[in-house]
């Protein structure tokens, strides 16, 4: 604005949003209530509350690396602004600034130690009153009743989530997967509730933390099961596979699937490091019950995600498009076998070591200061 030195763009989804980029130093983001939107100024102030608690309490201490630094905070209206690295984007743009021949896996990796050291900090404390989080929900994610919309909400949907409605009712898999996936839902520990590449920011190795990510938009952050932040990391990833394949509907789907623009087997290892990572994080959920049983529960929950983000991206539309219809179904195969799923979509077992990466080591590190779808392609 001032000889080129400030530049200010929009973000808005839920909210009104600014990206506050400056010449030098660090940016902001800016977040405020749309007036126009219900519910928004209630997630903001959730949001802002979490910002005081990372700030304040003492057991976020080892977290702050992974939280964007706040630097105004007003409650009435709620408002404020956190720092925006210079250099930093989402994973991905990082996805597709790579040779799809060499997918990056150094963000996943990241993100599930960021994700694993997160659950192990908070596992058990939002029951402490001064915590300052025993007012978050500790319902299960609502997207796991999908299924069983009231009737008030077919009133608010567009023509393309009747449809997606539809679909859902019409797969007896879905509603049995959402349902066992609630039903075993276990509110252990504090969630992010909203991992998704918009939400992420991947710093560049030029920064003081050389590297690594920082968690956005925690206005869904909730009290709640682990496997649902691992999932909805793990749907994200196929998502981007999603996205990536040929828009033409009259392509058979395995053609479409082969045609992606990075294949699913250059994928795979990204999901190996994101598990990996989560389960050597310090005190990590993973390590604390048995393996199998989380990431059953994460595949469940991830086709969950795949089934939210399609929803999502057909608000406001009339029809469904190829693209989320491969979501769909993709997500029906997941619920009818989450251990076949397990194996051969997401190359997964609980066993599974995958690479030591930056991410593991950050992980340790910052224990150390604590002190302590049938897995087919989308047809």
């Amino acid at each position: 604005m001032i000889a080129g030195g400030v530049e200010i763009s929009t973000l808005s989804r839920r909210n009104l949003n600014l990206r506050v980029s400056r010449r030098e130093g660090p940016g902001w983001l800016v977040k405020q209530a749309d007036p126009l939107r219900t519910g928004g100024a209630r997630t903001l102030a959730r949001e802002l509350e979490l910002y005081e608690v990372f700030a304040r309490e003492s057991v976020a201490e080892p977290l702050r690396e992974l939280i964007p630094r706040a630097r105004l905070l007003r409650r009435d209206p709620p408002l404020f602004a956190v720092e925006w690295k210079a250099g930093a984007r989402s994973p991905w743009r990082v996805y597709r600034d790579s040779p799809a021949e060499r997918f990056p896996c150094t963000p996943a990796a990241d993100l599930g130690a960021a994700l694993g050291l997160l659950h192990a900090t908070f596992d058990g404390r939002a029951r402490d009153a001064g915590s300052g989080l025993s007012r978050l929900p500790r319902r299960p994610a609502d997207f796991l009743s999908v299924h069983l919309p009231a009737p008030h909400e077919l009133r608010r949907m567009s023509a393309a989530q009747v449809e997606i409605s539809r679909l859902i009712q019409s797969e007896p898999a879905i509603g049995a997967g959402l349902d066992r996936a609630r039903s075993d839902w276990r509110p252990q520990t504090l969630l992010h509730g909203d991992v998704r590449s918009a939400n992420l920011l991947v710093l560049p190795p030029s920064t003081e933390r050389d590297g690594g990510v920082v968690l956005i938009d925690w206005e869904l952050a909730k009290w709640g099961d682990p496997a649902w932040d691992l999932g909805c990391a793990m749907a994200d990833l196929v998502h981007f596979w999603v996205r990536g394949m040929p828009r033409d509907a009259a392509l058979p789907p395995e053609r479409r699937a082969a045609q992606a623009r990075v294949p699913l087997s250059a994928i795979q290892p990204a999901f190996a490091a994101l598990w990996s990572a989560y389960r050597s994080a310090p005190g990590s959920a993973a390590s604390a019950e048995r393996e199998g049983d989380l990431l059953l529960r994460a595949v469940r929950c991830s086709a969950a995600r795949l089934i939210q983000a399609a929803w999502q991206r057909c608000s406001g539309v009339a029809s469904v498009a190829v693209s989320e219809r491969s979501l769909l179904q993709i997500a029906a195969n997941v619920l009818s076998d989450p251990a076949g799923a397990g194996r051969t979509l997401y190359s997964l077992a609980a066993s599974s070591s995958g690479t030591s990466s930056s991410a593991e080591k950050r992980g340790e590190r910052r224990g150390e200061k604590r002190g302590e779808k049938r897995g087919e392609s989308p047809a």
